[in-house]
Formats: C-alpha cells, structure tokens, sequence
C-alpha cells in the first residue's frame, strides 16, 4: 500500500493529464473528475498497486478504461431506452382488426423460434417482457431486441404502418 505522501505526489503530477484524458473522451467535466477521483481513491484504499517505472502509464490506461466502460454503459441504456419505446408503442391497440390480421399473418410467415413465441405472448397474450423472458428463460434485453427487430421488420414491409 503506498503512504499518503507518496499519493498526493502522484496527484499533483498526474491530475492534470489524467482529467484531460477523461475530458477529451467523455465531454463532460463532472464525469471527468469523477473517473479520475475513483481512480485515485482506489490507489488510496489500497485496491491498486503503483510500481514506480509504470505508474504514469497506468494511471493514464485506467482513466482511459474507466471512461471507454463509460461510454458502453451510456450507449446500452440509451439502446435499451430506444427499445422501450419501440415496445410501448404498442402495434396492436393502433391496429383496425384487418390491418392487425394482415400483420400477424406477416409476423406468422417471417418470423420463427424463439422471435415469433416473444410476438405472440406480447401482442396476442398481452405479457409484459419480463413475464415473456421468464416463462421462454431469456433475459428481458432479449425480449426488447427480438421485439425490436420484429418491429423494425414489420414496419420496412408493411406500408401505412
């Protein structure tokens, strides 16, 4: 474990390069200085250990890890969020009966396996997602992505819809 002087030189040697780093990946001066306080809280606690010749170069590759992770994080609940609304959007309640036929008929002769289960208990047994992905043992992501597609799929094939 390194002592607290032995820190606080790293701090003030590293600080202004590691949030640059951040800066630049993330666009956001707040998250900025978040990553790189975690990461220096962490060599505090004591859950890193610096070596001398290589501790520039961590220091710069766990801010540059922290905000890539980031950046995933924020990208898969902007995905998720886009396929709530995909599946709230609900297709069979803006459906006159013929037009809703016309687009079970189309999901019936286009979609198999495991698609074509998670549409049927969606939009004909009226199930919420996390019911389908229990009662197929799926995860609730892949419920929203098989509906996604489905509904990306119908709509690209079914004019006026």
């Amino acid at each position: 474990m390194m002592e607290k002087p032995e820190i606080e030189t790293l701090f003030k040697q590293y600080y202004a390069p590691m949030y640059v780093l951040a800066r630049t990946l993330l666009y956001d001066d707040d998250e900025s200085r978040d990553v790189v306080s975690d990461i220096f809280a962490k060599v505090y606690e004591g859950d890193i250990t610096l070596t001398p010749p290589t501790e520039g170069s961590y220091l710069m590759a766990a801010v540059r890890n922290r905000c890539l992770n980031l950046i995933e994080q924020k990208r898969t609940r902007e995905r998720l969020r886009n396929l709530y609304a995909l599946e709230t959007d609900g297709v069979s309640t803006e459906l006159n009966d013929e037009r809703y036929d016309e687009v079970m008929a189309f999901v019936s002769n286009h979609f198999s396996g495991t698609a074509l289960r998670v549409m049927q208990l969606r939009f004909v047994d009226g199930l919420e997602c996390k019911e389908i992905a229990s009662a197929l043992h799926i995860s609730t992501v892949a419920v929203y992505k098989h509906l996604a597609r489905a509904m990306q799929t119908i709509k690209a094939n079914i004019k006026n819809l």
